[in-house]
């Protein structure tokens, strides 16, 4: 036999407390019962959120993927809590993946049968509302942060072989080591000049001042290529920060505007009901 939501764990859960018995009668009829084993992936990533989950015991852990391809998780959840809001509010996709981390039961509320709950209770307090606007900032702010992926690796990938290269010898000349090795080797060379009989330059150095020439433009031209290169670097990291903060913030308003304009039929409609 289907089992319904618990009524105790329904006043472990902070915006359910303020519902009347009725409501909350009425709210367990709605939901279904699930077990899943461990490891389990109950929400996919990217996937159509149609239902929310109350989680009765055990635990699950909410991750995704920046565009690295690593995985970065969120927190881990336990009994009287709940995933999934997000997406059921919406009607949109899931912004994480959930995985049961061990056994986990919870009980699922789809979205068809949160708006029957609205529709047959109108008066239901806005304090549910409320709480969910919250998560909604919550869970808008995780997207925020994993959607900023990790920028240097994408910039990584973004070089050729040549501007990797042209980087990796910039580093070398700026390094104590090279330094030192440039004022040995005028040292060497200025000494054995000094004590061969037959020099191998000139009492000038012109040899050496040539030498010296060469290297200084060919510094230059790699300073200023690395330049170039780390203008461009500049410019994929700031564009891409702003496309992820603009395209975070539309999402959190939008769900923040369904949120505002449920609590205001809400409001109507009960004001609606108080008129003579």
């Amino acid at each position: 036999m289907p089992r319904s939501l618990d009524m105790v764990l329904l006043e472990k859960m902070p915006f359910l407390r303020s519902l009347s018995e009725t409501q909350r009668t009425a709210l367990t009829d709605l939901t279904t019962y699930s077990t899943f084993p461990e490891n389990h992936l109950i929400c996919r990533e990217g996937t159509i959120g149609e239902a929310m989950y109350f989680i009765e015991s055990g635990e699950v852990l909410s991750y995704t993927h920046d565009a690295g391809g690593a995985r970065k998780e969120f927190r881990a959840l336990g009994p009287g809590e709940f995933f999934g809001e997000v997406a059921l509010l919406s009607g949109g996709t899931r912004s994480s993946n959930v995985v049961a981390i061990r056994e986990v039961s919870v009980y699922a509320l789809h979205h068809e049968n949160l708006n029957a709950f609205l529709q047959v209770h109108p008066d239901i307090p806005l304090s549910m509302l409320k709480e969910m606007a919250e998560r909604l900032q919550t869970s808008g702010q995780m997207l925020r942060d994993t959607r900023t992926p990790r920028i240097a690796e994408e910039i990584a990938l973004d070089r050729t072989g040549a501007e990797k290269r042209v980087q990796t010898a910039v580093q070398r000349i700026g390094g104590l080591s090279f330094l030192f090795f440039n004022l040995t080797a005028c040292g060497v060379w200025m000494g054995a000049n000094r004590l061969l009989a037959r020099p191998l330059d000139s009492r000038e150095f012109g040899f050496l001042a040539l030498f010296l020439g060469v290297e200084g433009f060919v510094m230059t031209v790699l300073v200023l290529a690395k330049q170039n290169r780390d203008e461009k670097d500049s410019d994929i990291r700031t564009n891409r920060i702003l496309t992820n903060t603009y395209t975070t913030d539309q999402q959190i308003q939008q769900l923040s505007e369904k949120v505002e304009a449920l609590s205001q039929e809400l409001r109507e409609e009960r004001q609606a009901g108080s008129r003579p």
